[in-house]
């Protein structure tokens, strides 16, 4: 999975235990100098992260690399940190410099004294450099939290990017090992249980002070909101007419939830996973439906909204058989199970504008025939709905090829996943998109640049709200696929094309032999695939190689023009 999705934009922590190939290892560095923070538990990647792990002997001016040694397996040693004193813990089967009461250690110390080695041991070291994969060197600052009071080995050590964010805790011994995993080793059980408690407390301190995460405990469990059927009457009505012959006692069962349909004088169910209850008559307090429909401007989409505070994703509520009906839209504040690309979470804090639409088209239509397009439309709708806004000119919020939304080149914001079925005649796409508009975490938002924007140019533009912002999102959609059916791909390349980051950009390519070379990016075809032309001038289709975090990255080509 490290190479097939785009988690560091939104991994809060990265724990890596075990041993790590070395290609990994250097995803995960990467990862680190550019601001994260990595907890490894009892892994070699060490020796990639920190690879001149060493110490100063007292009689020579040198550094002499400690290497890896073996100590005896699944052995119990006592550490003390901080405030907790000998804690017994069960210790890595490596150790990172030479013991005492061990003879395998490196051969530079073969014949020194025991004493000589507790004395240069003391000496700690307080960096490490280290070069990227592109040969640029930078400083780890390095710190012994804590040592084996058996051995005086390193068991705890930081590591912080020299005048930069990332930082990473480095554990010799099995902070994350319950005792009751050992109750095969004899004897040991009862000796790490002792200091159970003390473990925990231990790797809690090193999450907040180390790492600087948010360890409070919250017990409450998930607070799932009713849902609000908000539009005219009489569109409620004809969906509500239409899924009456699937519905029982008022319920709608959908492939991964079950809508209750709740009019008025009827006991709405609690919420929860699995059952979302819609109130047919009531107005929810936290978006204004007023706003919403006066921005309104289109027939269909957006014209029927199921709102909802907090669900477990909007995609739930439009899977599924029968279909709803086309521009149906489904709005959360937030969600528990938000779906993003390949399998991935998408994250909705607060402020992250969010929804999922259902699409009716026909098969034998422009799109139809070029669905894949559906998500370029999406993605450059979101843009629309920003740039085309008088006065946001000049907000950079962009498009980057495939269905990403980002604000300069290098912040993503938003994304696109489109799920397609079948029946009949007619396609049904389910399609979600969550783009942040005024959360600043867990990357940046359009918020953030319109303040940025104002900064700079001295302007006053206001911060987009919600419903404004969604609506004008439809508005766009509506207009982009009517265009499309009407006239084909050709008659919206161009506007892709004005927002897109990719314009006569250099990629490295590869055929279906794995054979490597340059290609210039020209545009994309009439399905939504890139298009490139090689240093020869062929022009070849790109797709991306499945394996990658940026899918501008790996690109392969298999169709040559």
């Amino acid at each position: 999975m490290a190479f097939k999705s785009p988690w560091t934009g939104s991994t809060t922590l990265l724990v890596v235990c075990g041993d790590v190939p070395a290609h990994v290892s250097t995803v995960f560095i990467r990862y680190l100098l550019q601001g994260g923070r990595v907890l490894s538990v009892c892994s070699d990647f060490l020796n990639m992260a920190v690879p001149l792990f060493a110490f100063e002997l007292p009689w020579t001016s040198s550094l002499v690399a400690s290497g890896t040694v073996e100590v005896q397996e699944q052995a119990v040693v006592t550490i003390s940190y901080r405030r907790w004193s000998s804690v017994q813990l069960l210790h890595h089967q490596h150790c990172f410099h030479s013991s005492p009461q061990h003879k395998r250690f490196s051969r530079e110390l073969e014949n020194t004294k025991d004493t000589d080695i507790r004395s240069a041991v003391s000496v700690e070291p307080t960096h490490v450099e280290i070069v990227d994969e592109y040969g640029g060197r930078h400083r780890l600052d390095l710190k012994i939290l804590a040592t084996d009071d058996t051995w005086g080995a390193p068991s705890l050590l930081s590591a912080r990017v020299h005048q930069g964010k990332g930082s990473a805790v480095f554990s010799q011994v099995h902070l994350e090992r319950d005792p009751r995993e050992c109750f095969t080793m004899a004897g040991i059980t009862s000796k790490l249980s002792i200091s159970n408690e003390a473990r925990l407390e231990i790797l809690r301190d090193l999450l907040s002070t180390e790492l600087c995460l948010d360890t409070n405990m919250s017990t409450s469990a998930t607070s799932y909101s009713p849902a609000y059927f908000l539009g005219r009457h009489e569109l409620k009505q004809t969906l509500i007419n239409k899924l009456r012959p699937h519905m029982e006692k008022q319920e709608l069962r959908r492939s991964q939830l079950t809508i209750q349909f709740v009019t008025s004088g009827m006991t709405a169910r609690q919420p929860d996973d699995d059952v979302l209850p819609l109130l047919m008559s009531a107005c929810p307090l936290t978006f204004s439906t007023v706003k919403y429909f006066e921005a309104l401007k289109t027939s269909a989409i957006g014209r029927l909204v199921i709102y909802c505070d907090v669900m477990t994703s909007s995609m739930k509520v439009t899977a599924g058989h029968p279909p709803l009906v086309h521009g149906i839209v489904v709005l959360p504040t937030q969600q528990t199970q938000g779906k993003g690309r390949s399998g991935n979470s998408w994250l909705s804090p607060l402020g992250c504008a969010m929804f999922t639409t259902q699409l009716h088209i026909a098969l034998s239509s422009n799109l139809g025939q070029h669905l894949t397009f559906l998500q370029h439309l999406i993605a450059i709708a979101v843009v629309q709905a920003v740039r085309e806004h008088p006065g946001y000119a000049d907000i950079p919020i962009h498009l980057k090829w495939p269905n990403d939304i980002y604000v300069g080149t290098n912040i993503k914001i938003g994304g696109v996943i489109v799920e397609a079925t079948t029946i009949g005649s007619e396609i049904i796409a389910n399609v979600g998109c969550g783009v942040n508009l005024s959360n600043s975490n867990p990357t940046y938002c359009i918020n953030d640049a319109v303040r940025q924007h104002n900064k700079e140019y001295k302007s006053s533009l206001c911060e987009l709200d919600r419903e404004t912002f969604l609506a004008r999102v439809f508005n766009s959609i509506e207009e982009l696929i009517e265009t499309f059916q009407a006239k084909g791909p050709g008659a919206v390349q161009h506007i892709y094309y004005k927002y897109w980051l990719h314009s006569n950009a250099t990629v490295t390519v590869q055929n279906e032999h794995r054979r490597t070379e340059s290609a210039v990016i020209i545009g994309v075809d009439n399905y939504g695939f890139l298009e490139a032309q090689l240093v020869s001038g062929t022009i070849i289709t790109l797709q991306p190689d499945g394996n990658s975090f940026n899918m501008m990255d790996g690109l392969i080509y298999s169709k040559l023009h």
